[in-house]
């Protein structure tokens, strides 16, 4: 059977393989029903597989049975919802399917959300009872209220071949409720009948083909609206389903994944599609997979091209629209052949059963070719928003023949063969990383604060033409600490990047909030606040010699008028000379602004202390990040990097002590690591770590990494700035008898000289001066300069380097490699330097333009190189 004729009018035509289709009448009995028949036809084969299940259908259908008899001792059917509290894995789908075989609904929980927003989803859909395992028993506890009763299925697993239980439903009884941010401001449940559920997956397994030898990926977490089609679509047709557990594993593993497994439909967001493809080899290939179905935001032509690029000509990428209200309602498929003119992947031609219409602002529909808002007309639309008869009516309305419509918050139009043309979101609803965000709700968590009267949410897109959402917000409260508070009621996706302060928000002619007018959120311009006293006048002064910007004010942020590291160690000698005293780099970090410096001189709260952990961005839901900066560096040549990460992110430097001369070096790298270890999880009890490192601090960054993998930690990314590998380079055999008398007398290279006898002259003078230099240093008991410590610090750091002995790492490296690295005169020439063969989760190199160098390891080019990889490996753990 082909696809049906709408959906071959533009495009290719769709799979073509005969299978047996999904017809009407199966549409009319219930989910439990439809599944069991599919244990009885294929009881040995394959059902769902995970990490450490791998069960098949009479497996997975005997341990539903056993935890729906457990259930009927609670309640009746079609009682109060209930709660599934799961790690995305097998157990989640046999709790999904011991419920539904209960005659009850279920309403799946997120356990990366926060607690405080799980109770109000708990509060809104009246569930009396959480299904959980016993991994996350306590975590259950600690949303349940006093009514609610926990229920671990981990006893259940000695019983699975339970006889069916044989409970009948009401097609129209509720299967699930999926919760969505809301336009009021708290979480929306989407409730879906029996027969929603099953004409969503006639429409999948009909448009692609669906049958019994398919074997279907499962990235989705089970709380969106995109999993229960993939889920349903693979169980109720016989097809095998596939877990993989995006965010602890990544891209390079989910590569190896789908290969191993044979993939055949694989289904996800473009920006984890992009994920993939950028991580895999140049020898990847998927014989098996057939069809790359993307979904949830804007498919572009660029994935267009990644896909012709890398997959085999007989695999089509189905480009699909729909919504958690709707399930699927069009798609549009694309081949090696098929030409595309315009900017984006067309929405494409409804699904059977399902009419789209494009209406005006008075509710007309309008002329093929002209923008509207899109409507959606059929008689599979959502059942109605869990206990909110009042939104629910917003958003239906019924029609004379009684069919109902639901008015979407998206733009569109249809051209003249029906082809829908997605125009993109209403100002309500943003959608980031493929999830709808209302962002009335972000709005509603923000003015919750009695120290905020008046916000905006709005989405922007980022450099990278990613979504973001920008608040606007009148408030004296600094931005960490308004991230901070949204950290504990919302999702990180809901977070928004960037925090605009205000005196008040424009208006427009009708009073509301013009959205239109807010401005950018770069900073517009500087020197607001003029210096108030001598020492303000003096710090402003420096400043605007050494960025070259005038006026400055003293509540401008050094490094966001343009500061970097080199500027500030500039900065902090010359404020030392103005003040007469010492003054440590990491506290510029710490008081970034004239004001805050010239507080803490007056006060005399300038500490010589020289911090292990210094903050460069605080607040922000995402994991934080942990890197050591290189040699004779320290945490201000991070702050470029940091700062390019966005104000979303938490970034932690650990500067090792003994670069102010205050305090002794380390004498090892496994010294240094263990230290920094301590501190990481002091600040961050459990994973995944992201960890990174330049030149040496690269090489403890990667022990650091080590130590925790033994610990049993996740290191979801570990990336490298210019660091060769352990014992490399090595002194090359052959090396001039020059370089070999430099050895023997404890001289370091830190980098080759070049041959001219001149150019090696000069470079000995200066090494030994350096020397010389430390020792007067050190007898004199004191640090005569800042500059001698970091030449002590040098030298400790060359020998460490030169001990460390390291075994294979476990996981993955992506290795930062500047494109003009020092001579390899002297040294093994290895373009890997030193890296091949050690991370057996694969090595990923990344050429930067520039030189190694201090200069180098902040640059901007090494800066976007960075955050595209953290960037890559967050997605690759559902966390962007």
């Amino acid at each position: 059977m082909m696809p049906s004729a709408t959906l071959r009018r533009r495009g290719c035509a769709g799979p073509q393989n005969p299978f047996p289709p999904f017809e009407a009448s199966d549409v009319e009995q219930t989910i439990a029903a439809r599944f069991e028949s599919q244990v009885a036809k294929r009881p040995q084969a394959l059902a769902v597989t995970d990490d450490a299940h791998r069960w098949s259908y009479e497996d997975l259908n005997g341990f539903a049975n056993r935890i729906g008899v457990e259930l009927l001792g609670f309640g009746e059917p079609n009682d109060a919802p209930i709660a599934l509290l799961f790690e995305h894995g097998a157990p989640a789908i046999a709790a999904m399917l011991g419920v539904l075989k209960a005659g009850r609904c279920y309403v799946t929980l997120n356990v990366q959300q926060p607690a405080a927003r799980l109770r109000r989803i708990l509060e809104d859909c009246g569930a009396k009872i959480v299904v959980t395992n016993d991994r996350n028993a306590t975590f259950a506890n600690e949303i349940s209220s006093r009514q609610e009763k926990t229920v671990s299925i981990d006893g259940f697993r000695g019983e699975r071949r339970a006889g069916n239980l044989g409970v009948g439903n009401a097609l129209a009884d509720p299967a699930t409720i999926i919760f969505t941010s809301g336009s009021t401001g708290l979480p929306k449940g989407v409730v879906h009948s029996q027969r929603n559920v099953l004409h969503n997956v006639m429409r999948l397994t009909n448009c692609i083909h669906l049958d019994a030898s398919d074997r279907l990926d499962q990235l989705y977490s089970y709380d969106t609206g995109a999993a229960a089609p993939q889920t349903f679509g693979a169980l109720l047709n016989g097809a095998s389903l596939h877990l993989f557990d995006i965010r602890s594993r990544g891209f390079d593993d989910l590569a190896a994944w789908i290969a191993r497994e044979k993939i055949t439909i694989y289904h996800s967001v473009p920006h984890v599609f992009r994920g993939l493809v950028a991580a895999l080899g140049a020898d990847a290939c998927f014989p098996e997979l057939r069809l790359i179905r993307l979904d949830g935001e804007a498919t572009s032509i660029a994935d267009v091209e990644l896909y012709r690029r890398r997959f085999a000509r007989s695999a089509i990428l189905l480009n699909v629209f729909g919504s958690t209200e709707t399930g699927l309602i069009s798609g549009f498929f694309v081949d090696a052949d098929t030409r595309l003119d315009d900017r984006a992947v067309p929405a494409g031609y409804a699904m059977p059963d399902i009419d789209v219409l494009i209406l005006d602002g008075e509710g007309r529909e309008v002329a093929p070719g002209t923008p509207g808002r899109i409507a959606i007309r059929s008689d599979f639309l959502f059942c109605s928003y869990s206990h909110n008869p009042a939104l629910t009516a917003a958003v239906i309305t019924a029609g004379p023949d009684g069919k109902r419509t639901f008015h979407t918050a998206d733009r569109g139009l249809i051209l003249d063969d029906g082809c829908l043309v997605h125009l993109g979101r209403g100002e309500s609803m943003v959608k980031i990383a493929g999830i709808a965000v209302e962002v009335a709700e972000v709005e509603a968590a923000l003015l919750a604060g009695d120290d905020v009267s008046d916000v905006a949410v709005v989405g922007r897109p980022d450099r990278s033409g990613e979504m973001r959402l920008v608040a606007y917000v009148v408030t004296n409260a600094p931005p960490n600490v308004l991230r901070g508070r949204l950290a504990r009621q919302l999702p990180s996706w809901m977070i928004p990047s960037a925090f605009v302060r205000m005196k008040s928000l424009p208006v427009n002619r009708k009073g509301k909030v013009d959205r239109e007018a807010l401005p950018d959120p770069a900073p517009a311009h500087y020197g607001a606040d003029r210096p108030r006293d001598p020492l303000e006048v003096g710090l402003v002064a420096i400043w605007e010699e050494l960025l070259e910007i005038e006026p400055i004010g003293i509540r401008d942020d050094f490094f966001e008028i343009g500061g970097d590291s080199l500027l500030a160690l500039q900065l902090v000698a010359r404020i030392e000379k103005l003040v007469r005293r010492h003054v440590p780099t990491s506290l510029l970090v710490e008081h970034p602004t004239v004001e805050q410096q010239a507080r803490v001189l007056h006060d005399g709260g300038w500490s010589l202390h020289y911090p292990t952990v210094v903050p460069l961005q605080l607040g922000g839901a995402l994991p934080p990040i942990f890197f050591v900066p290189g040699a004779g560096s320290d945490a201000t040549s991070l702050i470029r990097i940091a700062r390019t990460l966005g104000p979303e992110q938490p970034f932690y430097a650990l500067q090792p002590s003994g670069q102010d001369g205050r305090q002794r070096p380390p004498r090892s790298v496994e010294e240094l690591a263990a230290r920094f270890v301590a501190e990481v999880r002091r600040t961050c009890p459990r994973g995944p770590y992201f960890l990174g490192g330049g030149s040496y601090g690269g090489l403890v960054a990667f022990e650091m990494a080590q130590r925790l993998t033994r610990a049993g930690q996740c290191v979801a990314f570990l990336g490298l700035l210019d660091t060769y590998a352990p014992r490399y380079p090595r002194m090359q055999a052959r090396a001039p008898l020059r370089f070999q008398l430099f050895r023997r007398f404890g001289i370091e290279l830190s980098q080759p000289p070049d041959r001219s006898a001149a150019d090696m002259a000069l470079h000995v003078v200066r090494i030994w001066c350096a020397r010389i230099y430390v020792r007067l240093w050190q007898l004199s008991g004191r640090a005569l300069t800042r500059r001698a410590g970091v030449f002590h610090f040098l030298d400790e750091a060359l020998k460490a380097m030169r001990r460390y002995r390291s075994s294979s790492y476990p996981g993955k490296i992506t290795l930062f490699r500047h494109e003009e690295q020092p001579s390899t005169a002297l040294y093994d020439p290895d373009p890997l330097l030193g890296w091949g063969g050690v991370a057996q989760g694969g090595l990923d190199v990344v050429d930067v333009p520039g030189a190694h160098s201090k200069e180098g390891q902040d640059s901007l080019e090494m800066c976007h190189r960075v955050r595209e990889r953290i960037r890559a490996a967050q997605a690759a753990i559902g966390l962007t």
